[in-house]
């Protein structure tokens, strides 16, 4: 969507469109640039947070569940994990939100 604005933008045809359609074309050029960090990092948050509970369920239990204990464990890594990519994510947003302070 960013690169599509962005050509409609630069080409001639443009400055042909009213002046409330060309003020919502910059806002979503702008609104891209600001939203494309944002997403890209919650994804590869997410994307990495899977790959490590995948590999300390499969550390923990390999094929099947071995003792009450290390359903326990697992659990407790669980929520500590949740609350880690919780913690990550405000940070995400919170850097996002000064970032966009001192730039606009």
């Amino acid at each position: 969507m960013w690169h599509y604005n962005d050509k409609i933008f630069q080409n001639q045809l443009f400055f042909r469109h009213s002046l409330t359609e060309r003020y919502q074309l910059v806002e979503n050029i702008r609104t891209a640039k600001q939203l494309t960090p944002t997403l890209l990092i919650h994804f590869f948050n997410i994307l990495i947070g899977a790959l490590i509970n995948w590999a300390f369920y499969m550390q923990i239990f390999g094929n099947k569940a071995k003792s009450p204990s290390s359903i326990f464990y697992y659990g407790l890594l669980d929520a500590l994990f949740y609350c880690t990519i919780a913690c990550t994510n405000f940070a995400i947003e919170l850097t996002m939100i000064l970032l966009v302070e001192n730039n606009f």
